[in-house]
């Protein structure tokens, strides 16, 4: 009896979970797009050690995106969808005053 009562919790658990991440895509990702410096508040990091990711970005802006609307993007930066307002995007400002990297617009 023990047995069935902890296999049911442990499927409904994986269950729960996959509704959530796999049908529902209720989670955020964090995506960086290209930043011009002249323009916004941009983070930076020094690439010249090997410590960028694959995009090479070395001057950036950070997005919040919805899983489900991530699909729908042109491109893994989704800028011109949050800059355009087609989707609800969260952009994260860069702030000195918490530890970040940052070249601010001129």
């Amino acid at each position: 009896m023990l047995f069935f009562v902890l296999a049911a919790m442990v499927l409904s658990a994986i269950g729960a979970n996959f509704y959530t991440f796999y049908y529902e895509k209720d989670y955020d990702f964090l995506v960086e797009a290209p930043c011009d410096a002249s323009a916004h508040t941009c983070f930076v990091r020094e690439c010249d050690d090997g410590d960028c990711p694959p995009n090479d970005l070395s001057s950036y802006r950070e997005f919040h995106v919805k899983a489900a609307d991530f699909g729908s993007c042109a491109d893994d930066t989704c800028a011109a969808e949050c800059e355009s307002g087609k989707m609800a995007c969260e952009e994260r400002i860069c702030d000195t005053a918490a530890g970040d990297a940052c070249s601010s617009a001129e």
